[in-house]
């Protein structure tokens, strides 16, 4: 390399270490200068808009249109096995998983429907209730209505029993 004219080349002590044989220099970095004035900083990128909706067609117009194919047909795989292949888009989120029914709420309406086992309806309900709270299940609408009606019955119950005793054996 030639040095330009005017200026003076520096030295070998100037030019730092030399790397070993076969590796390539690095690049020289240009000296710091305090009158150049701090770059900007990039402009951010434009956010991209959403695609604007279709427009809904009249309803004269879908009549009149041929139905489209909803999807194409797959090939046959030989002896009816799957190809293996995942059925989900490659690039959707995972479905989050939905909470689950608890096991208790169903049964515990139907005890209690159910008028000479509503005392199971009530325990049944009641630990439905603990359950969902713990876990976070769905179901508290059932486990409720489970305990209102197996109440419900056990009350009339009592007083019925109360009203036959007072009445009918109280009256000898």
């Amino acid at each position: 390399m030639i040095p330009p004219v005017g200026k003076p080349s520096a030295t070998p002590a100037q030019q730092g270490p030399r790397p070993p044989a076969g590796h390539p220099r690095p690049p020289a970095t240009p000296p710091a200068s305090t009158n150049q004035p701090p770059k900007a900083p990039p402009a951010p990128r434009p956010v991209p808009q959403p695609a604007p909706a279709p427009t809904p067609r009249p309803a004269s117009a879908a009549a009149n249109t041929p139905a489209k194919p909803t999807a194409p047909a797959k090939p046959a795989t030989p002896h009816g096995s799957s190809s293996g292949t995942a059925s989900a888009k490659p690039h959707a989120l995972p479905a989050k998983p939905e909470p689950q029914l608890n096991k208790n709420a169903i049964p515990a309406l139907l005890c209690s429907f159910f008028g000479i086992s509503a005392p199971f309806g009530v325990y049944l309900g009641r630990k439905a209730r603990r359950e969902i709270a713990q876990t976070g299940e769905t179901g508290d609408p059932y486990a409720v209505a489970a305990l209102i009606i197996g109440w419900a019955y056990l009350t009339a119950l009592g007083l019925g029993l109360a009203t036959y005793l007072i009445f009918v054996l109280g009256g000898r």
